[in-house]
């Protein structure tokens, strides 16, 4: 720490053991907070897609049984309005 302190801005150079210290040591609680933060926002990620996947498939599942429970609805009214048509 002495040496880096005394060096001069031009001798300053990343493969020195000194300067690799200082520069590893400040970055590592930048580093952990951004990795931190960018997890938070992976996992609100991940809720939000999941409970979207589940309202997606309820829809789909009721639009399905409203689908098959018209069909045999239908069916009758369609043949009665051909019987009268012919």
């Amino acid at each position: 720490m002495f040496t880096v302190r005394h060096l001069a801005f031009n001798q300053f150079i990343d493969s020195q053991e000194d300067i690799y210290f200082v520069i590893e040591n400040a970055f590592n609680d930048f580093l952990v907070a951004l990795l931190r933060s960018s997890n938070f926002y992976e996992n609100e990620l991940y809720q939000r897609s999941s409970e979207r996947i589940n309202h997606v498939l309820i829809l789909f599942i009721c639009s399905m049984i409203i689908a098959c429970l018209s069909i045999p609805i239908l069916f009758p009214a369609v043949n009665s309005v051909n019987k009268t048509k012919d």
